[in-house]
């Protein structure tokens, strides 16, 4: 446990921040395929929901990135 909290902190914040979620990204990305959904309003509002939060959580460590390499 104490070699994981270690190894925890050689990772930057903002990295844990975006692999974590990605990882929520992901299971909405998933969840959304997975219901038997008719091709409806709430299917597309839900799938551009999840198009725009990807491209925030993108553009977020793009920055933070930048940031970190100056």
């Amino acid at each position: 446990m104490k070699n994981t909290i270690q190894q925890c902190f050689k990772t930057p914040k903002y990295k844990r921040k975006f692999y974590f979620q990605l990882k929520i990204l992901i299971k909405k990305w998933n969840a959304l395929f997975t219901e038997r959904t008719v091709l409806g309003t709430d299917f597309v509002d839900r799938f551009k929901s999840i198009l725009w939060e990807g491209l925030t959580i993108a553009e977020e460590y793009q920055q933070w990135l930048k940031f970190h390499t100056k």
